[in-house]
């Protein structure tokens, strides 16, 4: 691996973003939470930074929240929030 320059990687470096240019940095991540209300009553939470959480509701069990975790749902409903391309 070879390493920048040192005056390269200064320039790189930005201290008000912790040394990361804005294109790097990470943008913060939707967290998932799966929640058992009832017996055969689930629901995930949607967790953003410096928003609303939002319910996804209507789940019948673990196995289909885990379904829907790690299935296109997910990726689907990412995309209809906006928050994935």
């Amino acid at each position: 691996m070879a390493l920048a320059p040192i005056g390269q990687a200064a320039r790189l470096a930005s201290p008000a973003q912790g040394g990361l240019p804005a294109a790097m940095a990470k943008s913060p991540r939707v967290t998932f939470k799966m929640q058992r209300i009832a017996e055969g009553d689930w629901q995930i939470v949607a967790e953003y930074p410096g928003v609303e959480d939002r319910y996804i509701k209507g789940l019948k069990s673990k196995a289909e929240v885990d379904e829907w975790l790690n299935g296109t749902r997910r990726i689907d409903w990412l995309r209809s929030q906006g928050y994935a391309k």
